[in-house]
Parts: C-alpha cells; structure tokens; sequence
C-alpha cells in the first residue's frame, strides 16, 4: 500500500516542467519570490504562477485523508 501511494505522489513530479522544478528549487534553497523572479528573470507573478501549478499537480496525485 505504501508503494503505491509514493508511486501517485511521486507521479506529478515527474510531470512537473523544467521550469516549474526551477522555481521550486530555487524556493527549496530559501530564495523569496522576488529573489526567485530575478534570478530566472521572469516576474513574479510568473514564480506565483508557476507555484500554484505546481501545488495543483501535486495535490491533485494526493489521495484525500481517510
């Protein structure tokens, strides 16, 4: 059971865009928003964007707490 759960949660990251796991890593190293938007010179309602994009895939592969 645990294999596959981590295989669901793991499945969206997998489908995450070169650009979105850029965001996300740069907000793992503990860059702001703004720290990240300058750093891949977008905006930052791009890095918003991009975050709640991600956030969409992850939690959708996230099966609802029993």
């Amino acid at each position: 059971m645990l294999h596959t759960y981590s295989a669901r949660v793991a499945e969206p990251l997998f489908s995450l865009l070169h650009r979105e796991r850029e965001v996300l890593r740069h907000l793992a190293l503990g860059l702001t928003p703004r720290e990240v938007a300058k750093a891949l010179f977008i905006s930052e309602s791009t890095v918003r964007n991009h975050v709640r994009n991600v956030l969409d895939k992850v939690t959708r592969a996230t099966p609802p707490e029993a």
